[in-house]
C-alpha cells in the first residue's frame, strides 16, 4: 500500500489508513485507535462489536445503555456481526432491541445530548488534531508545530503569542537574544489569568546564549529567561549555538543589551575594538556546557534539554559524554532548499526530534544574511501548483512537507491570519510524487551561515566556507533583529 496517497480513509477521523494500523469491520476501514466503543472508549475487537446508527459499542456498554432506557430484552441474542439489521443475526434481535415505536424517541434523545466541551479555546477554522503531537525520548509530549519568535517585532510579539495560543498553538519557541522574552512573559500571564490555558498545557522552549557557555554562567542565563517569561520552569532549554562566540567569558543577558558593542559594555554581542571581530571565548567547549545543562534538569528548572545549530560530529560528541539526560531536540535551519536528510536520519536513529527553524526559508531575514541571488521559496512553480490543488497557501504546502518528512517546525509570524494558517495543515496529505518533487529542491542553500562567528573552533559550518575565507568584522551598531539599526 503506498505511503502517500491512494490509502483508504478511516470512517471516524477521515484520515488515510495504512496496513499496519488498519481495522476492517462491516466493509468499513478504521484506524486501530479509532476502533473504540463510543461509551467507554475501550479499543474493540471485530468479534465483540455491536453497532447502532453507525456508532460502535462494546457488548457491555450496549447492554447497560439499553437496559437503562428500558429497551433491552435479551443480550444473549446479540452475536458478532450484528450491525443494526445488516446481518441475519441483526434481524433476529431487531424486534427485541429496537422497538419500532421507540426508535424516534431514542434518536431524539441522542440529538439532545450536550456536546462535549473542548478544553482549549480554538478558532473556528482550526481543528484540534492529535497528530500535532510527538513524544520526546524522555517521555514528554511536544506539539509538532509551534510559533517561532525570532525577528518578531517588539510591540507585536506578545500579541502574536496571545493570538497563537487562543488559536490552538501550545508550543512557543523563544530565546533571550531575540530581545522579546519579557513581552512574551506579559502575555503568557494574561493568557493564564483569563483562563485561556494553564501553564502545564504549554510547551515553552528557550535557548542558552553563546556568551554564557561556561558552566558557572549557564544557570544565570536560564534564570534571566525565567524572570522575563515570568515562569518557574521551561519545558525545553537548548544550547543555541555550539560556539561560545560572540562571548567574552562573562554573563551577558537581555538586560545587558541585545546588540553589538565593544566588549567593555558587556552586551550579548561583544566585539574586540582592535580587530573589530566578535569576541570569542575559545577556552570554552560545549561538553562543559552540557554538564551544566543536565544539572538544570535535576533541579527541576527545565524539563528537557537539547541542541541547536550543531553538526553531526558535535551531536555525536554530546551523546558520548551525556551522563543522564540525552538531548531531546535538535533545532536547525531546514526548508526545501536545505533538507539535511542525513542529519534528520541521524537524529531519528538516536531518538532526537529534528525541529526546523526558518522552515519557510525566512524571507524576512536580516540584510546581513541576504544575497541578491538567494532563491525565493514561495515563487517556486511546483509549490504554487500544489497550493492550488489543495486550496492551501505555499506556506501550508511547505509546512505539510516538513511534517511528512519527519520534522517538527516553528514558523514565525505576527500576522493573525498567517498564524492560524500555519497550524491548519493536518487535513490533507501530499502524495509520494509531490514529496519527491519537493525533495528534488534540496540544494544545500543555508540562509544563516553567520560567518562572523567562525573564529571559534566549535563553529559548526566550516566545511561550507570558501577557500581563503577570512572572518568578517562584527556588524558594529547592529541591534536585535526585531529592532532597527543604530
Amino acid at each position: 500500500m503506498p505511503r502517500f496517497g491512494g490509502a483508504p480513509k478511516c470512517k471516524e477521523c477521515k484520515k488515510s489508513v495504512y496496513a499496519m494500523e488498519m481495522m476492517k469491520y462491516d466493509e468499513q476501514v478504521y484506524h486501530k485507535n479509532c476502533f473504540k466503543c463510543l461509551e467507554c472508549k475501550k479499543t474493540l475487537q471485530p468479534t465483540s462489536v455491536a453497532m447502532m446508527s453507525g456508532q460502535l459499542y462494546c457488548k457491555e456498554c450496549f447492554k447497560k445503555m439499553f437496559k437503562a432506557r428500558g429497551k433491552y430484552d435479551d443480550i444473549t441474542k446479540i452475536v458478532p456481526g450484528t450491525h443494526g439489521g445488516k446481518s441475519p443475526g441483526a434481524k433476529k434481535i431487531g424486534a427485541s432491541v429496537f422497538h419500532k415505536e421507540k426508535k424516534a424517541v431514542v434518536r431524539e434523545q441522542e440529538k439532545k445530548q450536550p456536546e462535549k466541551k473542548v478544553k482549549e479555546f480554538v478558532q473556528p477554522n482550526v481543528k484540534p488534531n492529535t497528530k500535532n503531537i510527538i513524544q520526546l525520548n524522555n517521555g514528554m509530549k511536544m506539539p509538532l508545530v509551534g510559533l517561532g519568535t525570532w525577528k518578531s517585532e517588539l510591540g507585536k510579539t506578545g500579541k502574536a503569542v496571545y493570538h497563537a495560543v487562543k488559536s490552538g498553538y501550545r508550543l512557543i519557541d523563544t530565546a533571550n537574544d531575540y530581545n522579546n522574552e519579557a513581552e512574551i512573559g506579559e502575555y503568557l500571564q494574561k493568557l493564564f489569568k483569563e483562563g485561556v490555558v494553564k501553564r502545564e498545557e504549554l510547551f515553552i522552549q528557550a535557548k542558552l546564549w553563546n556568551s554564557n557557555h561556561r558552566a558557572d554562567l549557564v544557570k544565570g542565563d536560564l534564570m534571566a529567561t525565567l524572570k522575563d517569561l515570568q515562569l518557574s520552569y521551561i519545558d525545553s532549554f537548548v544550547i543555541h549555538w555550539p560556539q561560545a562566540c560572540p562571548g567574552a567569558g562573562t554573563l551577558a543577558v537581555r538586560t545587558n543589551g541585545s546588540f553589538t558593542a565593544p566588549a567593555k559594555q558587556n552586551t550579548m554581542f561583544p566585539y574586540d575594538e582592535e580587530s573589530k571581530t566578535y569576541c570569542s571565548d575559545n577556552d570554552t567547549h560545549f561538553a562543559e556546557t552540557w554538564g551544566a545543562m543536565e544539572k538544570l534538569v535535576d533541579e527541576g528548572l527545565v524539563k528537557s534539554i537539547g541542541l541547536s545549530n550543531f553538526n553531526k560530529a558535535q551531536i555525536q560528541e554530546i551523546l558520548s559524554i551525556t551522563k543522564k539526560h540525552k538531548p531531546t531536540i535538535l533545532q536547525n535551519e531546514c526548508h526545501p532548499y536545505l533538507q539535511q536528510k542525513d542529519l534528520v536520519d541521524f537524529c531519528h536513529f538516536h531518538g532526537i526530534v529534528f525541529q526546523a527553524y526558518s522552515p519557510l526559508s525566512s524571507k524576512d531575514r536580516p540584510a546581513m544574511f541576504r544575497k541578491k541571488d538567494d532563491p525565493e521559496l514561495f515563487e517556486d512553480k511546483s509549490i504554487i501548483a500544489m497550493g492550488k490543488k489543495y486550496s492551501k497557501s505555499p506556506a501550508q504546502i511547505v509546512l505539510r512537507w516538513h511534517i511528512q518528512a519527519g520534522h517538527s517546525a516553528t514558523p514565525k509570524s505576527v500576522t493573525p491570519s498567517r498564524i492560524v494558517e500555519n497550524i491548519d495543515i493536518f487535513d490533507f496529505e501530499l502524495s509520494r510524487a509531490e514529496m519527491d518533487t519537493i525533495g528534488k529542491m534540496n540544494c544545500g542553500w543555508r540562509m544563516l551561515l553567520w560567518p562572523h562567528t567562525a573564529s571559534h573552533p566549535d563553529y559548526p559550518f566550516k566545511d561550507e566556507l570558501p577557500y581563503g575565507f577570512k572572518v568578517p568584522p562584527a556588524p558594529a551598531g547592529l541591534k536585535a533583529s526585531n529592532e532597527s539599526k543604530a
